[in-house]
């Protein structure tokens, strides 16, 4: 979490009379918990996506086990999604 302050030390503007410095860390923290979760969401999802393509190649193939993974654009998008909300983590 300190990582967190120091890096957004200068993004983030707290009026003391509006909310105390505490309360602005709970609530980052609490964002940051949202961040995580949507992260571990999207790569659940990227991974299903992934799955689903290389079935679909399999049977595209006439199930040879020679058959490369395929990647459709859904899991190109989705991965690039991810990599983009893990940057901001």
């Amino acid at each position: 979490m300190e990582d967190y302050q120091a890096r957004y030390v200068g993004r983030l503007w707290l009026d003391r009379r509006v909310m105390p410095e505490s309360e602005a860390i709970r609530l980052l923290e609490g964002r940051l918990a949202e961040q995580e979760v949507e992260l571990m969401r999207l790569r659940a999802e990227v991974r299903t996506l992934e799955e689903l393509a290389r079935a679909q190649a399999s049977r595209d193939l006439g199930a040879s086990s020679s058959a490369q993974p395929a990647r459709g654009d859904l899991a190109d998008r989705l991965q690039a999604a991810l990599d983009q909300a893990q940057a901001r983590v």
